[in-house]
Parts: structure tokens; C-alpha cells; sequence
């Protein structure tokens, strides 16, 4: 094995004295080591070099030297050595880790430093401590060749360390959290054929546990050494942004929040500017027009909102003028459907872009459901007048059907008291009676009995339809009900249309006369009647050459199935779909309210908790299939209510 004494190391080419030192002695040196301490190489090859090192001095208070620490390599060290016969010098030791023959030693390279250099050293460090100071700033500067840093006051208070406590480039590394370590950041930034640049954004750590978010921006310098392109210094600047970042999570949290509130809200939102661009809206207007709020950036409110076209002019006026607007029922007919808007033009107040904000709100349901209560209040007050009308009519059919009654009675030829009266006036009964016979006079006045009596039953039958309904649900018979109801339509004749019932051939077809459920008899009538009388009118338009309407009742497990079902032109799919909103008709203007169907809809699905629908029937024309359930889900009382026959 070769001795350290064998060993030829490459010394005489340092044009700065050099020594080897393995184990902390010294095992080899050039001659300007051997000039440097004054000292033949006999007392130096062998030895500690810390023998060779000065005791520490005092300079103004502060240690001017550091004690050699030589299990740190590469490293750069300010020391003292202490020369034969001479006082202790300043030198600045360069640490080098070298390996050679298989064994690793250590090249301590001793550059001397005059007091005036080490001073300059010192002051070097108090410029960059005064000018961090005087701007108040937050930098760094690290040597490379050193392995020092420098850092500013302030910067040791972002990280919330001691002015005395010492702070390496690796400790400032440890400060960083550690889910936001980016080594591949830093060694990038280190590369010599990067750029050199770092910029990120990070948290750090404190001492005391305190997170603070921070911002580092470094440039790292280059230089040659033998022949490679190595970092040599690094400079940056670090910024505390803990507050305005707390004050943005703030500001966010609560842009969040007004933005989750006015998408929350169901109407129409918008801020719209002076020129009648919009800039923002919410949600219900992203769905109601499928256009994204991204996409929305300064188009046209007219071109974006369509529904609101007929009333642009008033609008721009309100945004011009930064007054407010309101609209009500703003009218917009698509595919065929009239909708209503309510508009709200509200200006910002304190807006430097005079912008003000625009809410539409479909009120088209509340318009027809206030159409429908104002046409419920008019079938009332038909229904009240033909009740009144019916009591009226009531009186005179009484005494008709009386004094018919009366007259036959009177000529009835049993009767003592007649033949008594017509001896009186020497008159046969039975040559009466034959005169009466042979004029049918007897026959025409049993016809006025029966039309009286026929009357008297439409009258019966129409106040059971109109009397005002108390939502009590009794036991009916749903085949009764039919009949009376069949009863009402036969009687119904349009004299525009010379529309006649009578003509339509009725079919009923029913699994029993004994078919019960329980429901409000008048609004089942109701429907029942609306269902009749469309499919009469659907034939007569249609012309039919033999209308047929075949009604069929049948009693299942859990529903009663009731179906009407007609030969006429049947009902389109387009129309199917639609048959049961509220006012939506296939008739001419003022000939139809579009309300029957949808009013029948809501009395078998909403009051009734049943089931109704229309389908394609057998001949071609359309059937109405209606479901009542034989056991409502809500108590009927029925123990209390009296059965009906469904006849009035």
C-alpha cells in the first residue's frame, strides 16, 4: 500500500499556498504553506493544523475568527494562522474535498488576507445589513464558493428568527412547508445551463408553528472554473404576501358566496353597461338561454334575452338615463306559445361604469293560473245564474206537471164527480171522452205531461251539476253518474253549429251496474260532461257520417278504469302532448279557453289522486282513459257519507 509520504500530489502548481490534510493532519503541503507559517516542512508534514491556527481575537467586540471546521467540504473559512516569529495572519481557507490512489483527503487552500481586505469583508456585509434596512426589504445573497449567507433583518423576521441565531442556505430550506417543497424548482434554478431564475410562491413554518405564505423571486450567477460553467453567487429577494393572501381568501370567499346567492335566486340576473352590453349573469340565465356566463361578455341584451324584445326601447332609455323600470307581463310568443316576463331595471349605485342591473322573471305560470281563477270565478257565476235560473224555471214546470195532472184526472169517466158535473151540463162522458180520443187532445196532453216532467228532470239534473262543490268525497256509482250525465249531453244543442247530441250513437259497455268509488260526485260529472261534449264537437267538425261514442266502465284491484273513446279524426302527437296544459286549444279564437282538459286534469290527478291520459282508439279517432282509485290515500269519511246513485 502506498504511504501518504509516497503520495505525489499536484501542489506545485497552486499559485496560493496549499496544504493535504487527512484525519485533520497534515500530510502534505507546497513551499508557499512553508513560507506562509515561516516553518520547515519537517515541523509541518505530520502535524494538526490546528496547531498552526492563531488564538481567537476580539475585534470591536465581535469574534473576527471562526474556529477551522474540517468535516465541512467544499467550504470557505475566514481564520487565523499563527506564523513562526510573526504575528497571526489573516488567510481565507478554501475546503476541497479530492480523491486520490482510492483514498479521499482534504485540499486546504490558504489565500492571505490583509486587514484591510477582512475589513472590507466586514464592511461588505454591514452595506448589504444598512441597505436592506434603509428599503425595508427582504434579501438574501448567498455565496457558493463561501457557502455563506447574508440575510436581511427583515428577512429573519418573515421567517421569525433570532438577529443571533445562525441561518444557512439548508436551513431556510427546512422553513418551507413541506407540501410545498419544489426541489425540482430549486435545482433547475441551479443548473448552469438554466437561466438561473426562481420564482414561486411557497408557505413557510415558523419557529412557533405560525404559517406565513411567501413569495421568492433569486437569480443565480455563474462563473468558469477549470472549464465548467458552476453557480457562484445567488441573490434574491423574499415578500410576505400572509395578509393581502388572507384578505383575498376573504375577498373570494365572499365573491363565492354573493355569486351562490344570486345563482340560488330563480329569476334572470344581469349587470348590464351603458351601451346595453351585458357583463355578467347568473345561473338561471346560463339555463333559461343556454348561453354560459363565459361566454356572455359584452353581447347584446336584445340578442341574449329575446323574451324582453318588445320592450328593448323602454329598457335602453331606463339604462341610459340610470333610472329605474319595472315591467309587468311582458308578452313573447315561441313556437306557437305565449309566455309573460316581469323586467326590473334597477341602476348600481356608485358604478363608475354607469351600469345598472336587469332581473326578468317568468311570471307565464302565476299569469295563467290568475287566467284560471278568473275563469273558475266566471263558471261560478255562470253556474250561480243557472241555479237561479233553475229554481226559477223549477216553479212553472210544477204547476204544468200539476194541472196536467189534474186534467187527466178530471176526465177520467170512474169519477162520480165528473160524471155529476158533465150530467149538469148535459154532456156524455163517454161521447166526451170519444171526442177527446178522436182529436187526440188526451194524447197531447199526456205529451205535455211527459215534456213537463222531462223538463223538470234536465232542471234536477243541471243544479246537481252547478251546485258548488264542498270537496267531500261519498260513495258514488260511477254507471249512474254516467247516465246522468249522458242525460245532460243529449240535451245539449248548438243552434251556430245546428250541433245536435241526439245524432251520435252512445255504446256503454259496463262490467257491472254496481261500480263504486269514492269522489266528489259534482266534479267527476264535471269531467265527465267535458270529455262528451269534446269528442260530440270532434265528430261534428270532423263530419263523421256515423259518429259512435263507446264508454266503457271497469273495476280493477286498485283503479277504476272509466274509458271514452270516439271514431272521429283522432288527436296528432304534437297535440297529445300537449292537450292537458292550461290553455292550450286547437279551436279558433273565442271559441275555445283551452281550460276543460287542463281543469279535468287537475280534478282526476290532483283532488282525486288518480290517473288520466289519451291514446290512439281502435277506429282511428282518440280515447280518454281516466283511473279512479277505489280507496282514496286520504280519509274520505266515508262512514258519515251517504251512498250515491250519481243521480241528482
Amino acid at each position: 500500500m502506498t504511504s501518504h509520504a509516497d503520495t505525489h500530489f499536484p501542489l506545485e502548481n497552486k499559485t496560493d499556498p496549499a496544504a493535504v490534510i487527512s484525519d485533520g493532519k497534515i500530510i502534505h503541503c507546497n513551499d508557499l504553506f512553508l513560507q506562509l507559517i515561516n516553518c520547515p516542512q519537517s515541523d509541518v508534514i505530520g502535524y494538526e493544523l490546528k496547531t498552526f491556527l492563531a488564538v481567537f481575537v476580539e475585534d470591536d467586540g465581535e469574534r473576527a475568527s471562526s474556529p477551522l471546521t474540517l468535516d465541512e467540504a467544499p467550504s470557505s473559512q475566514v481564520v487565523f494562522l499563527k506564523p513562526r516569529q510573526h504575528l497571526p495572519t489573516c488567510v481565507e481557507v478554501n475546503l476541497k474535498k479530492a480523491t486520490h490512489d482510492g483514498h479521499t483527503y482534504l485540499i486546504a487552500v490558504f489565500t492571505h488576507l490583509s486587514p484591510k481586505d477582512f475589513h472590507s469583508q466586514r464592511e461588505e456585509i454591514d452595506a448589504f445589513n444598512i441597505a436592506a434596512r434603509l428599503w425595508h426589504m427582504s434579501i438574501w445573497d448567498h455565496d457558493h464558493i463561501k457557502n455563506n449567507i447574508n440575510i436581511s433583518p427583515i428577512m429573519r423576521e418573515i421567517y421569525g428568527v433570532d438577529t443571533e441565531d445562525a441561518f444557512t442556505f439548508e436551513q431556510a430550506g427546512q422553513f418551507i412547508h413541506p407540501d410545498d417543497v419544489n426541489m425540482e424548482a430549486v435545482l433547475k434554478a441551479h443548473d448552469p445551463a438554466g437561466d438561473g431564475v426562481f420564482d414561486m410562491g411557497f408557505r413557510i413554518i415558523r419557529p412557533s408553528g405560525e404559517i406565513r405564505w411567501v413569495h421568492s423571486r433569486s437569480q443565480t450567477f455563474f462563473g468558469e472554473e477549470d472549464g465548467q460553467r458552476r453557480p457562484v453567487r445567488t441573490s434574491g429577494a423574499i415578500v410576505d404576501f400572509t395578509d393581502e393572501y388572507r384578505l383575498r381568501l376573504a375577498l373570494q370567499e365572499q365573491r363565492q358566496k354573493l355569486a351562490d346567492i344570486l345563482n340560488s335566486l330563480p329569476s334572470m340576473l344581469m349587470v348590464v353597461d351603458k351601451q346595453g352590453h351585458i357583463t355578467q349573469w347568473n345561473g338561471v340565465a346560463e339555463t333559461v338561454t343556454g348561453i354560459l356566463a363565459s361566454d356572455i361578455q359584452h353581447q347584446k341584451l336584445e340578442v341574449a334575452c329575446p323574451m324582453v324584445h318588445s320592450e328593448m326601447e323602454r329598457i335602453h332609455d331606463a339604462i341610459q338615463q340610470q333610472i329605474p323600470l319595472i315591467l309587468t307581463r311582458v308578452s313573447y310568443v315561441h313556437n306557437d306559445d305565449t309566455f309573460f316576463y316581469n323586467v326590473c331595471v334597477t341602476p348600481l349605485q356608485n358604478s363608475l361604469q354607469s351600469e345598472v342591473v336587469v332581473r326578468i322573471d317568468d311570471v307565464s305560470e302565476q299569469v295563467r293560473i290568475e287566467q284560471m281563477l278568473v275563469q273558475s270565478e266566471k263558471l261560478l257565476s255562470v253556474g250561480g245564474l243557472a241555479a237561479g235560473m233553475a229554481h226559477e224555471i223549477n216553479n212553472p214546470l210544477a204547476a204544468i206537471i200539476q194541472n196536467v195532472q189534474v186534467i187527466i184526472s178530471r176526465l177520467n169517466p170512474e169519477l162520480r164527480s165528473n160524471r155529476e158535473a158533465a150530467h149538469k151540463n148535459s154532456i156524455e162522458m163517454d161521447n166526451l171522452r170519444g171526442y177527446l180520443t178522436d182529436r187526440k187532445i188526451l194524447k197531447m196532453v199526456d205529451s205535455i205531461g211527459e215534456a213537463g216532467t222531462r223538463a223538470a228532470s234536465i232542471v234536477n239534473n243541471m243544479l246537481g251539476f252547478v251546485r258548488v262543490s264542498n270537496n267531500k268525497k261519498v260513495d258514488c256509482n260511477i254507471p249512474g253518474l254516467i247516465d246522468t250525465t249522458l242525460d245532460l249531453a243529449i240535451n245539449d244543442y248548438d243552434l251556430k253549429k245546428k250541433y245536435d247530441f241526439r245524432k251520435i250513437q252512445i255504446t256503454r259497455v259496463y262490467e257491472s251496474r254496481d261500480v263504486h268509488v269514492f269522489c266528489d260526485a259534482g266534479k267527476i260529472q264535471q269531467v265527465l260532461l267535458n270529455l262528451i261534449r269534446n269528442a260530440g264537437q270532434a265528430l261534428f267538425d270532423a263530419g263523421t257520417a256515423a259518429p259512435k261514442i263507446s264508454i266503457n266502465v271497469e273495476k280493477g284491484t286498485e283503479f277504476t278504469r272509466i274509458e271514452f273513446e270516439d271514431n272521429g279524426p283522432g288527436i296528432p302527437a304534437e297535440v297529445a302532448r300537449r292537450i292537458f296544459e292550461p290553455f292550450f286549444t286547437t279551436k279558433p279564437p273565442g271559441e275555445g279557453t283551452g281550460l276543460g282538459l287542463s281543469i279535468s286534469y287537475s280534478i282526476i290527478t290532483k283532488e282525486h289522486f288518480g290517473k288520466m291520459h289519451v291514446e290512439e282508439g281502435k277506429e282511428g279517432g282518440a280515447r280518454f282513459v281516466i283511473e279512479l282509485p277505489n280507496e282514496m290515500p286520504q280519509n274520505p269519511q266515508s262512514d258519515s257519507a251517504e251512498p250515491m246513485d250519481g243521480r241528482s
